[in-house]
């Protein structure tokens, strides 16, 4: 199964906004594969909701996990 990298805090890169576009990017792209796979397409969609869900957020995946704004985030977590 695929698994998301981790995002260190104290990184010298973590404030790279690469760091935010590849993060959200993954989920694009995965609900993209799930698609041309034949996946059931709630769960396609669940993918492209929490890309949605994470543009919203401000700052960097670090400080989003540093502040727990993950946490009670519609469209991210289980289903």
């Amino acid at each position: 199964p695929y698994r998301l990298p981790t995002f260190p805090v104290n990184s010298s890169n973590a404030q790279s906004p690469r760091t935010r576009a590849a993060l959200l990017s993954i989920f694009h792209r995965m609900a993209e594969l799930l698609e041309l796979r034949g996946e059931n397409p709630f769960r396609c969609r669940a993918y492209e909701n929490a890309a949605r869900a994470l543009e919203e957020l401000e700052g960097d995946p670090p400080e989003w996990i540093a502040k727990g704004s993950l946490k009670g985030l519609k469209g991210v977590g289980k289903g």
